[in-house]
């Protein structure tokens, strides 16, 4: 990371790019995932604004942080499936957080695939197939 900054700093410098945002993502959506991923986020943060570099804009939270966890909400946040007025959590409704679709997307389905049994489908892998 330190070496990634610097050479990101120093292109910045020289005016090849502009260094405007820090970023990640939350993989997992569990809260103590997030939270030990928001502190190795504020280390990253800090070991790059220490080396010179001047962040407009950090950002970390999706849906799931951005409902569930303030401090991971930084200057933006990436509303996915609660723009649908879904809920990214399996013990609450959309309804229950007081979502409403703010669009609808509709397609044709162009693709099926086999699979063979227990092959792991799904945003985090939640449904396991029972058979191809």
């Amino acid at each position: 990371w330190p070496d990634l900054v610097r050479a990101a700093v120093a292109a910045d410098a020289a005016g090849e790019l502009t260094l405007h945002a820090l970023w990640s993502h939350l993989a997992d959506a569990s809260p103590e995932d997030d939270d030990a991923a928001l502190a190795r986020f504020h280390e990253a943060v800090r070991v790059a604004e220490e080396l010179g570099a001047r962040p407009v804009e950090k950002h970390l939270a999706a849906s799931s942080a951005g409902i569930r966890l303030p401090a991971a909400r930084f200057d933006m946040v990436r509303f996915g499936i609660a723009v649908y007025g879904i809920s990214p959590f399996d013990d609450r409704s959309g309804r229950d957080l007081g979502l409403v679709p703010a669009m609808t997307l509709e397609a044709d389905v162009i693709s099926v695939k086999r699979v063979e049994a227990g092959h792991g489908v799904s945003y985090g892998l939640d449904h396991r197939t029972s058979g191809p």
